[in-house]
């Protein structure tokens, strides 16, 4: 990095160096230009640094260039990159779990960014129409804006979507191969999990809206299961929520093989209680140490009369 600044330093004296040289040659107008302000000083000045800042874009062009990436705009405010979305994609997808549903976005890898806005804007409906409406507010709709703002999804996931959102192909394209394939690589994963993250929060939120004390179990896993505690009842119990869809789910069957490890601590945190959303084809089954139940009737089960998806609770931002 100081060979690279030190280069940076020599190229940039040498281009003062020429500029000022040139600007000398060239000598000075009898009429000077409006602009030189009846200077002939101020004129030398303003084309040193007219040469200066064409040096620099041309520089900067053909250097990232030379990386193989193309400047996606060209305006007043200088030559814009889709390196910003890059980078937050790529944080979104390294927080989120390497499966979340049942089945990819796509039959293959992700090959456009309209397929997955697509997508995104399915999922998002979804969201809107099965996972956050409630009795009286069937019309909800959310954005990533509110979702964020109503901490269903991280600062991340909400950046990451909403470069999906507003990013073109013909920007995408810009970039090398392989950076163009690892973006859409991440942003399949964060749309994969999207209503998995919001489900998630909306079980967390459920027991905390009714006053249950929620503690995350420190585990490998980037979603960790939930110990939650009534207060007054102190009455306990392992929730792990997942977005488990499918009658033979695969998600469900891995945790079912993961916690039947964990029975042993049913002493200690209590009955481990597996929650899927309401539309689920997964069979309800009860053991005496291990259940699996839709989220309304994790409700019923643990007496949870308040929702923060109805008017006046800690409800989506919707209309």
């Amino acid at each position: 990095m100081g060979l690279r600044k030190h280069g940076y330093a020599l190229i940039l004296c040498v281009v003062l160096f020429g500029a000022v040289v040139a600007t000398l040659l060239s000598g000075v107008p009898s009429k000077l230009p409006a602009v030189a302000l009846g200077s002939s000083f101020l004129l030398h000045i303003e084309r040193v640094l007219a040469v200066m800042l064409a040096s620099y874009l041309v520089m900067v062009v053909v250097g990232r260039a030379w990386k193989g990436e193309l400047a996606v705009k060209i305006s007043k405010d200088g030559l814009e990159f889709p390196q910003a979305a890059i980078r937050d994609t790529e944080s979104a997808a390294r927080a989120v779990p390497i499966q979340s549903e049942e089945v990819s976005v796509t039959d293959g890898p992700a090959e456009s960014i309209l397929s997955l806005r697509l997508e995104l804007e399915r999922k998002m409906s979804y969201i809107a129409t099965h996972l956050l409406s409630y009795a009286e507010r069937r019309d909800a709709f959310v954005t990533i804006g509110g979702l964020r703002y109503d901490e269903y999804i991280t600062d991340d996931e909400a950046r990451a979507a909403s470069w999906l959102l507003t990013l073109r192909d013909e920007e995408l394209d810009t970039l090398p191969a392989n950076s163009r394939a690892a973006y859409l690589r991440n942003a399949e994963k964060v749309v994969e999990s999207l209503r998995m993250s919001v489900f998630y929060v909306l079980v967390c939120k459920l027991l905390k809206e009714n006053e249950w004390l929620v503690d995350p179990i420190p585990t490998e896993r980037r979603r960790a299961d939930l110990h939650a505690i009534e207060k007054g009842t102190q009455r306990q119990f392992r929730i792990v929520p997942r977005f488990a869809m499918a009658s033979t789910s695969e998600i469900l069957q891995k945790e079912l093989d993961r916690l039947e490890e964990l029975i042993a601590e049913g002493s200690r945190r209590g009955e481990v209680v597996i929650v899927v959303p309401d539309r689920s084809n997964v069979p309800p089954r009860q053991t005496a140490h291990l259940s699996v139940v839709r989220l309304a009737e994790l409700k019923r089960k643990l007496s949870l009369e308040k929702d923060p998806r109805a008017v006046g609770g800690s409800s989506p931002s919707s209309g």
